[in-house]
């Protein structure tokens, strides 16, 4: 896909500035964020980073991200310890669908998923006809449980939207706002289908949380 052949021209001048910035700052944590196209690089650049430098914390924070690789690339990226990968995706966005399956490659996402959606809630005034936002936010940890982007291809263009980096800082702006209705959740405490329990707890009941 174009984001490998893209980031290959990049990983050259991208590691050797952040070889040298976590030299002169050896516990830094090294961030890498992106929107689409740019998500697919952040990934593969935090992926990359990490795996060379394994006391190194990584972290990648990408919106609207395609599928990265495949199901052993998945396996990868879980496996490394001082690796964390969140996705953000709103909506029926239709580029977190690509790149397509073929009878010979199966394409998937990495790490975990933070799910918004947003609907319109009409409110039955005489006087007002206008609608009202309400939104749901939903956590997947590895994406597990996630039914979001289990759809046949030809319903996908029908169901899904292009969604730009304005339309993902509106929801998020909202939400740290609380411009919310009655029917909108708050952020995210818990993955979906995951029974966490209270978590690991110290003396005095101290909390201590594995992730």
């Amino acid at each position: 896909p174009p984001f490998v052949d893209a980031y290959s021209g990049l990983e050259s001048w991208l590691g050797g500035v952040l070889d040298r910035s976590t030299e002169r700052n050896p516990f830094a944590e090294v961030v890498t964020i992106g929107h689409s196209f740019g998500a697919a690089l952040a990934t593969l650049g935090a992926f990359r980073f990490a795996s060379v430098r394994p006391v190194t914390r990584v972290s990648c924070f990408a919106t609207s991200s395609p599928k990265v690789g495949g199901p052993s690339f998945r396996q990868l990226v879980h496996t490394l310890p001082n690796l964390r990968v969140l996705r953000l995706e709103h909506g029926h966005d239709v580029h977190t669908t690509v790149p397509a399956d073929s009878q010979s490659h199966r394409w998937v996402h990495v790490g975990h998923t933070i799910y918004i959606k947003s609907t319109n809630n009409h409110h039955h005034h005489h006087h007002n006809s206008s609608s009202t936002p309400a939104t749901t936010v939903r956590a997947y940890r590895f994406d597990k449980h996630n039914n979001h982007n289990n759809n046949n291809a030809h319903n996908v263009l029908k169901r899904y939207t292009e969604r730009d980096l304005k339309q993902y800082t509106q929801v998020l702006q909202n939400l740290a706002d609380g411009k919310k209705n009655q029917k909108t959740t708050s952020w995210v405490q818990d993955f979906c289908g995951e029974d966490v329990g209270k978590g690991v707890l110290g003396r005095n009941n101290e909390k201590r949380l594995v992730v």
